[in-house]
């Protein structure tokens, strides 16, 4: 019984596990993906927007899922500060949904833009950019 006292003690300082270290580190950075992606797409919504074109639905998914991974990495990032790693687990659900729509989004944006040649239109090599960076 005083091992496992012992254990505990060395991975937690003050009520806070070092775990809680490793998902915000993990949340940070996909905060930050999520902010990448919304950039590249959003800036070419607006163009369209400012030409007066149509926005494309494609464009406006990306800019959709990037905005709710941004959110839900932020909420799970303040989760992780109040609670263990168990309650964060229980989220999974959600984390599957998200991955299944970045995984549709990379998709897509790939078979648009793989095999396209950067040389002919800069517009072209940003969004190869993104969705290289989805991946």
């Amino acid at each position: 019984m005083q091992w496992k006292s012992k254990m505990k003690s060395s991975h937690t300082r003050g009520g806070f596990q070092w775990t809680n270290i490793f998902h915000m580190v993990y949340r940070f950075l996909q905060i930050i993906m999520a902010c990448v992606v919304i950039g590249y797409y959003a800036s070419d919504l607006n163009a369209a927007r400012k030409v007066h074109k149509y926005a494309d639905s494609k464009w406006v998914f990306a800019v959709v899922v990037g905005c709710m991974a941004a959110v839900t990495a932020l909420i799970f990032a303040v989760i992780s500060i109040f609670s263990q790693y168990r309650t964060i687990a229980m989220l999974f659900a959600w984390e599957w949904i998200l991955v299944i729509l970045w995984a549709a989004m990379t998709g897509l944006f790939e078979s648009m833009y793989d095999k396209e040649k950067v040389e002919m239109q800069p517009g072209v090599r940003a969004m190869k950019t993104a969705a290289h960076f989805n991946a």
